[in-house]
């Protein structure tokens, strides 16, 4: 691990190619977890705030909106990367659960 880097966890749901497989995230009777509401706020193609830093989520505050859209905007490209989701099997959609954090060389 790299001082200073993005690093991050990431669970997914089992897409509808995948359910045979059983890859992903699933409750022990074999049901898909459900993304949280910040989960599907991060995962979201769109801004979660606008550029005056005014929320546009009904029910998000100001103040929560902005901590949300920069984490949005930090993981944005990575559901998108072609190569990434290959390798992963991660797509915007599956995304069930999702946690970056910088990693403090000690």
């Amino acid at each position: 691990m790299t001082d200073g880097d993005l690093y991050g966890i990431i669970l997914t749901i089992p897409s509808a190619e995948d359910q045979a497989a059983r890859n992903g995230v699933t409750s022990p009777d074999g049901r898909p977890i459900v993304p949280s509401p910040v989960t599907v706020l991060l995962r979201s193609r769109g801004p979660i705030v606008n550029a005056a830093g005014e929320s546009l989520v009904s029910g998000i505050t100001d103040e929560d909106g902005a901590p949300l859209e920069a984490g949005r905007l930090q993981l944005m490209d990575l559901p998108d990367d072609p190569t990434f989701g290959a390798a992963a099997k991660v797509t915007r959609e599956n995304v069930a659960y999702l946690y970056a954090f910088e990693f403090p060389n000690p």
